[in-house]
C-alpha cells in the first residue's frame, strides 16, 4: 500500500519537469530565434554588398558608355571635317583648272566624297552608332545635287520610298551609286527642255529592295552597253552593286532607268 508521503513527493516532481520542458522549449526556441536572426543579418549584409557592387557596376558602365559615345561623337566629326576639307581643296583646284574633262572629274570626286560625308553626318545627327535614315538620306543627297548642277524648276521631281534604316556599310555604296546615277541624269538627260525624275525605293519582300532611278529625257546613246562601257562611273556603280551583292541594271525605257535590287538582312557587305 503506498504511503501519503511518497504520493507528495511525486506531486512535488510533476511543476519540476514542466519547468525543466519549458526552460528546454524556450531555449530550443530562442537558438533557433537566434540562428535564423544571425542568418539573416549575415544576408543581408550579403545583399548590401552585392547592392554595393552592382552599384559600382553601374558607374563603371555610365563611365564606358560616355566615353564609347565621346569616342563615337569625335571620331565622326573629325572624319566629316576631313573629309570637308578634302572637298575644299578640290573645289581650290577646280578653279585652277582650264580642261573640260579634268575640271568634270574634279567636280564628280568632289560629290562622291559629299554623298560619304553625308552618311557621316546623318551618324552623328541621329545619334546613331551604324544605321542611318536612308529616306532622309536620299531628300539631302538630292538637294545636295540640284544645287551643284543648278537645276531650274522646268525639272520636276518625283520621291516615293519605304522607310528603311541602313548600315553604314550598305549606306555607303547606296549614297554613291545615286550619286553617279543622278549627276549622270542632271547633266545629261535634259538638254534642251525639262522633264521628269523619278526616284523610288521600294521593298518586295520582308528584306528585299528596288532603288528605280529614272528620267523622260534624251536617253542613252543607242550603241551603250552597261557591260562594255569601261567610264569611271559605270565601272564604279557596277562595283558598288556587286559589294552590296545587288544587281543594277541600266536600260534606255522612254529614258534613262537605273534599277538597283539588294537585300538589307544584316549581313557585312562584300569587299572580296
Amino acid at each position: 500500500m503506498m504511503q501519503p508521503g511518497a504520493t507528495l513527493e511525486r506531486r512535488d516532481v510533476y511543476p519540476l519537469y514542466t519547468i525543466v520542458c519549458l526552460a528546454v522549449l524556450l531555449l530550443t526556441a530562442m537558438i533557433i530565434i537566434g540562428r535564423l536572426w544571425w542568418q539573416g543579418k549575415q544576408r543581408t549584409t550579403e545583399m548590401k554588398g552585392l547592392r554595393c557592387k552592382l552599384n559600382e557596376f553601374d558607374r563603371y558602365l555610365g563611365h564606358i558608355t560616355r566615353e564609347k559615345d565621346w569616342l563615337m561623337e569625335e571620331t565622326h566629326h573629325r572624319v566629316k571635317n576631313n573629309l570637308q576639307m578634302a572637298i575644299s581643296l578640290l573645289n581650290t583646284q577646280y578653279t585652277f583648272l582650264a580642261g573640260k574633262e579634268a575640271r568634270q572629274a574634279v567636280r564628280n570626286t568632289q560629290h562622291r566624297m559629299f554623298a560619304i560625308s553625308l552618311v557621316c553626318q546623318k551618324l552623328y545627327q541621329e545619334d546613331a552608332l551604324s544605321t542611318i535614315d536612308i529616306t532622309q538620306y536620299i531628300i539631302e543627297l538630292l538637294g545636295y545635287l540640284k544645287d551643284e548642277y543648278e537645276v531650274n524648276t522646268d525639272i520636276g521631281f518625283q520621291l516615293k520610298t519605304v522607310p528603311l534604316k541602313l548600315d553604314v556599310s550598305m549606306a555607303i555604296p547606296f549614297g554613291l551609286i545615286m550619286t553617279e546615277a543622278l549627276s549622270n541624269i542632271l547633266r545629261h538627260a535634259f538638254t534642251d527642255k525639262g522633264g521628269d525624275v523619278i526616284i523610288s525605293l521600294q521593298s518586295t519582300h520582308s528584306s528585299q529592295y528596288t532603288l528605280l532611278i529614272a528620267d523622260n529625257g534624251v536617253g542613252l546613246p543607242d550603241n551603250f552597253n552597261a557591260y562594255a562601257d569601261t567610264s569611271m562611273g559605270l565601272m564604279l556603280m557596277t562595283g558598288l552593286s556587286r559589294q552590296m551583292r545587288g544587281v543594277l541594271d541600266i536600260r534606255n525605257d522612254n529614258g534613262v532607268r537605273v534599277t538597283l535590287e539588294f537585300v538589307n538582312d544584316g549581313r557585312l557587305p562584300d569587299h572580296s
